[in-house]
């Protein structure tokens, strides 16, 4: 597998990935299978239940399908071999479609984890006013503790995105105490 990397900005990056013919049959007849199982098609050829899948859904279709397993099934390597930290899925772009014997060439865009540094890594320090009410005191702290990382992400984090977060937290949180069989209130 041959990958080349190229960052196009701090949100994306963007490989390039070679299959060798070789390694290219491995993946075909992996996918053959895969076909052969999720359609009923069943066949000693990978070539005959391409064939037969063709008959089904179109010539096109059925190609699309095996590139789109052959990208599907060889691109987590290639993720992992250029440690790529990526937060959602790929986005596929094959040179040519996939032709036994030849190399396969396909590019990936990756949308990838953002790097952020703190200004200071010192614990956040919180004191609770006396007048804020007991029901009140959680919701204090999940605010505070929220603004102090912005402050030194040097970011503001909206009401909306902060509320969001929240309710995250809090879903999180109770999906995590239903798990070990715990009261939610």
């Amino acid at each position: 597998m041959d990958i080349k990397k190229h960052v196009t900005d701090e949100e994306r990056t963007s490989l390039t990935v070679t299959l060798e013919p070789e390694e290219l049959e491995g993946y075909l007849e992996e996918c053959y299978g895969l076909i052969a199982e999720r359609y009923g098609i069943y066949s000693n050829s990978g070539e005959e239940i391409l064939g037969k899948l063709a008959q089904k859904v179109g010539e096109e279709a059925a190609r699309k399908l095996l590139d789109d397993l052959v990208m599907n099934n060889s691109a987590p390597f290639a993720i992992t071999q250029e440690a790529v930290d990526m937060i959602s899925s790929p986005l596929f772009v094959p040179e040519e479609p996939v032709r036994p014997g030849e190399s396969f060439t396909y590019s990936m865009s990756l949308l990838t984890k953002p790097k952020l540094e703190l200004s200071s890594y010192e614990p956040l320090k919180i004191t609770i006013p006396s007048d804020v009410p007991e029901e009140d005191k959680d919701d204090f702290l999940r605010a505070n503790v929220v603004a102090g990382i912005a402050e030194r992400l040097e970011t503001k984090i909206s009401d909306e995105i902060f509320e969001t977060t929240f309710s995250d937290i809090q879903k999180a949180r109770d999906m995590d105490l239903a798990k070990q069989g715990m009261d939610l209130d």
